[in-house]
């Protein structure tokens, strides 16, 4: 997907022995009481050191969360006025930056900001076109 551009991507839990094998597992085993992502520890478990393993909580970064959307929230309204994702119709710029200048009492409520903000960033490093490159097949090609 991404090689035509020059950009290698991995994606390992996308490929399809991992998918297979995880669609393989039964429900009743993929949630362990007192456990975290039991399926994924056995899998990682001679890479992954034991006691990072054995936790049965998440970290809580709620506050590191507000805390940067406090110092960030202006520089983060601009990236999104008039985003190339916006232009392109991935985003609607208002939606975000309603999002942006919003009340937010957990992280939640702009989870999707990181994945959002990356991709904004990544096509401001690339160079715009004007439409994207044909991908249609004319007749009599090989």
């Amino acid at each position: 997907m991404t090689s035509r551009s020059g950009l290698g991507q991995a994606a390992p839990y996308l490929d399809d022995q991992v998918v297979e094998a995880a669609l393989a597992i039964r429900v009743a085993e993929r949630s362990t009481p007192g456990r975290y992502k039991p399926v994924l520890a056995e899998a990682v478990r001679d890479i992954v050191p034991d006691d990072v393993l054995r936790r049965q909580t998440k970290g809580e970064y709620s506050t590191d969360f507000h805390v940067g959307l406090r110092h960030n929230r202006a520089a983060l309204v601009e990236i999104f006025d008039g985003s190339r994702l916006a232009r392109a119709g991935l985003i609607d710029d208002a939606a975000v930056r309603a999002s942006l200048l919003g009340v937010h009492p957990t992280p939640e409520g702009l989870r999707s900001l990181s994945s959002s903000l990356g991709s904004e960033l990544w096509l401001r490093v690339r160079p715009e076109r004007t439409r994207p490159p044909s991908t249609a097949i004319t007749e009599g090609a090989p």
